[in-house]
């Protein structure tokens, strides 16, 4: 069981954050990776002779979850020339542990890519996602970085985390908040026509980067994010991890309610949600219809006695269109809970 900041045990959660400047991995087995205290305690490899070794693993301990079905590893590292991280991840149901899943080869050495079909008895990945199998539930998560560089060049792996969820219905909340951010506006629509269409996920960090101060364009963003093995730019881990290496902190996680995005926009931080829907069941949507949506959530408001969620749709066709208002009830059947959050640490 693990324990809060101040000492008292808490019961099972279902988000964990490891964060090398709390000296979170400092718990794991390393196996020719150390813990660098002189790099605020990120994970980096061995040196040997002046020059780092070639390959290098770091093993956590196991963290014991509240009942889950899916679970989402999300990682911040820096990957110098020829450098690169494989992140694995292993689920336990019972007593019983799954088989090593991959979740990704991710890094500037190589062509960033999830890992493709893996199953057993347990667990199978979905791209960037482990789903236990039928009735199975899951209680338990370990991973595992394997490091590769060598000679000068070492990755840099600064934060892990981890969400584990089911699927229920949001929450509307009970936090009141008229707040409206000032957002960049960017539509995915007027980029390169070859892409425009998919690539909603890095649209949605550019615009949270460029609110941050960041220049960048979507279609740069675009081109840091694509998984090279489901040739797709929606792979939720690697748009929160090509966020991290512009000095945020980045990662996936499951709200429960619109209290929890409420807060991070009172905290003058917008939050970036995944959406699917049918045709009708989203008024003033610039598509009918999705089965997979990236958006950023800047506010809320509210209108003749009716509540909205404010935010900025990518799929919009021009960049002045990009803004739009949806009724609260409607966002909440269309938000499955899974946003990305990024967050400035400078």
């Amino acid at each position: 069981m693990e324990k809060d900041k101040t000492g008292n045990k808490q019961p099972p959660g279902r988000f964990f954050h490891m964060d090398a400047s709390e000296g979170d991995f400092s718990k794991g087995i390393l196996k020719d990776v150390m813990v660098s205290s002189c790099r605020g305690g990120a994970v980096e490899l061995e040196k040997q002779d002046g020059f780092y070794v070639k390959y290098g693993i770091y093993t956590s301990q196991t963290f014991d979850v509240s009942p889950f079905k899916y679970a989402v590893v999300s990682w911040n590292a820096d990957t110098p020339t020829d450098s690169y991280i494989r992140v694995e991840a292993q689920v336990r149901s019972g007593s019983k542990w799954s088989s090593w899943f991959a979740i990704a080869e991710w890094g500037s050495g190589i062509k960033s890519s999830s890992i493709g079909k893996q199953e057993d008895d347990i667990a199978r990945v979905m791209i960037d996602t482990i789903a236990l199998n039928g009735s199975a539930c899951g209680n338990g998560l370990r991973y595992r970085l394997v490091l590769s560089g060598g000679g000068n060049n070492s990755p840099l792996v600064r934060m892990v985390s981890f969400v584990c969820y089911n699927t229920t219905d949001r929450m509307p909340g009970k936090i009141h908040l008229e707040k409206d951010l000032a957002v960049p506006m960017i539509s995915q629509m007027q980029q390169n026509p070859k892409i425009s269409n998919v690539i909603c996920s890095p649209t949605s960090v550019a615009m949270v980067l460029q609110y941050y101060g960041i220049d960048i364009s979507a279609e740069k963003a675009a081109e840091a994010v694509f998984d090279n093995e489901a040739k797709i730019y929606g792979n939720w881990p690697f748009n929160t991890a090509f966020a991290a290496t512009l000095g945020f902190t980045a990662y996936v996680d499951r709200f429960d309610d619109l209290d929890d995005i409420k807060r991070e926009i009172s905290e003058e931080r917008p939050v970036i949600a995944s959406i699917s829907f049918k045709k009708g069941e989203l008024e003033n949507a610039p598509i009918e219809d999705t089965d997979g949506h990236l958006i950023v959530v800047r506010g809320f408001c509210s209108k003749n006695g009716s509540d909205f969620v404010i935010v900025n749709d990518p799929a919009a066709p021009t960049r002045e269109q990009v803004r739009r208002e949806y009724r609260v009830d409607q966002f909440l059947k269309a938000w499955k809970g899974i946003v990305y959050i990024i967050r400035k640490t400078f």
